[in-house]
């Protein structure tokens, strides 16, 4: 029900507020395919509970469509990030960390400045196939909040 949740997410803003969100596009579930294949990718944005896997195009259509100005769209997470975040996933709390207690913690100390720099350096020269967006929608017109 995004359109209704969005509706919803106009209705409650007063005219002008922004509503800011990041969320992962098509791109994303390609990503994953190209390292772990088309069934991994599905199961994979199954296990994250990725219901609107939409282009970013769709994104913005959307948002205007329920009456929001999309005042920035812009595309991050490289696809290498994507391949690693999946990795560094498999020795979380669900996978070998259940085994080898904080094995996924003591990972993460050792990647996680480089993964974090690499999505930053995605957010400041845009990558082309972002797997997420980050979007600043502004609302327009009368909201019920302000009658």
């Amino acid at each position: 029900e995004l359109d209704a949740v969005l509706a919803e997410i106009r209705r409650v803003l007063v005219p002008g507020g922004r509503f800011i969100l990041t969320v992962p596009v098509t791109a994303f579930k390609a990503q994953l395919a190209a390292y772990f294949g088309p069934a991994e990718a599905e199961r994979i944005n199954v296990e994250y509970y990725h219901r609107n896997l939409l282009s970013a195009e769709e994104w913005r259509r959307r948002l205007q469509d329920q009456g929001f100005a999309v005042l920035q769209l812009r595309s991050y997470q490289p696809d290498l990030f994507t391949f690693w975040y999946r990795m560094l996933r498999v020795f979380g709390r669900r996978g070998l960390g259940r085994f080898i207690p904080r094995v996924g913690q003591r990972l993460w100390r050792l990647c996680g400045p480089r993964l974090l720099r690499m999505v930053r350096s995605s957010l400041e020269e845009e990558p082309a196939d972002g797997a997420n967006i980050f979007v600043i929608a502004q609302a327009r017109g009368q909201g019920s909040a302000s009658a």
